[in-house]
Order: structure tokens, then C-alpha cells, then sequence
């Protein structure tokens, strides 16, 4: 899991890398799982229903929380 992180931040730099920390947390705990889970919970949960839980997720950003589609 730690190489498959490490593959997915090496694409990020400078805003977009020092925010993901809290995305994480706050997308976590969204989904009622410890941050220390999440990778394992993800996997767990198969691509299908990773893909349901971000769309239900960006809907609730936009809606409960305002957040442009771009920041999302």
C-alpha cells in the first residue's frame, strides 16, 4: 500500500500535495473509516463502489459544502 501512495503523491506538487493530507481525513471521515484504514477499506470495497462513494462525495462537497466542481 505504501508504494501504491507513493505512486499516486509523486504526481502532485507544491497546493495540491499539502492539501491532500486533509482531503484524505476529511473524505475518511465521511466515510466513517480511520484515515489509517482508508487504503485497505478502498481496496476492500472494489472499483465499483470506490467510484459511487467519490461521485456521492463530490455531490455532498457541492452541496452541503459549496465547493466548485474544480476544487473538487
Amino acid at each position: 500500500l505504501q508504494q501504491l501512495a507513493d505512486g499516486f503523491f509523486a504526481r502532485y506538487a507544491g497546493t495540491t500535495l499539502r492539501t491532500y493530507p486533509g482531503k484524505l481525513l476529511a473524505y475518511s471521515a465521511w466515510l466513517g473509516v480511520p484515515l489509517d484504514a482508508l487504503p485497505a477499506a478502498l481496496l476492500a470495497r472494489g472499483a465499483a463502489q470506490v467510484h459511487v462513494d467519490v461521485e456521492r462525495y463530490r455531490a455532498h462537497l457541492r452541496d452541503e459544502r459549496g465547493s466548485s466542481p474544480a476544487t473538487i
